[in-house]
């Protein structure tokens, strides 16, 4: 039976005091996060940078689509892999955290509502690092007759991923 995320955030919780000891250490995790943001900065940027080898269909001038070689579709799995293990990494810290604090996932999720519904209201402006603006999107799809169906992920681009490859990021 698969666990709850407030099962998970415990058993993460249990496995940080078993290793690193009991007490209050929401800041020292929190800075440990502050090392990880980084590197799931990288890998996306990684993913986002991809080119690969292949062929690309330029019959949709905003972006067309890329049918890459089996090499470089194992690339670019590695690549999504690496993103999923990042965004974990700092899930598991921040969850940590809270955990220390102590929040329970309840508590979060109330506290994200209510906050979501502040930012609705803010007025916001357009981001000034260039970095933080909409890049243009491409389609980067994998042969379908190796992969089977595509589900389009959309990660500042828009990109192709076969479905088995979803699957097996997401619940793997």
């Amino acid at each position: 039976m698969k666990k709850t995320l407030q099962e998970v955030v415990w058993d993460i919780e249990k496995w940080s005091d078993e290793t690193f000891g009991k007490g209050q250490r929401t800041i020292p995790i929190l800075h440990h996060l502050k090392k990880e943001v980084p590197e799931l900065i990288e890998a996306i940027e990684k993913l986002h940078n991809f080119e690969g080898e292949g062929s690309l269909d330029y019959s949709d001038r905003n972006g067309g689509n890329r049918v890459l070689t089996p090499k470089s579709q194992k690339e670019f799995e590695k690549l999504w892999h690496n993103v999923y293990k990042e965004f974990a990494d700092c899930f598991m810290l921040l969850f940590d955290a809270a955990a220390h604090y102590p929040m329970t996932v309840d508590t979060i999720q109330m506290q994200m509502e209510r906050k979501l519904e502040i930012n609705k209201k803010r007025k916001w402006g357009t981001p000034d690092e260039p970095a933080l603006k909409q890049s243009p999107c491409y389609k980067l799809a994998a042969p379908s007759e190796l992969f089977g169906n595509t589900e389009q992920l959309n990660i500042g681009k828009n990109i192709d991923v076969p479905t088995k490859v979803v699957r097996q990021l997401v619940y793997n």
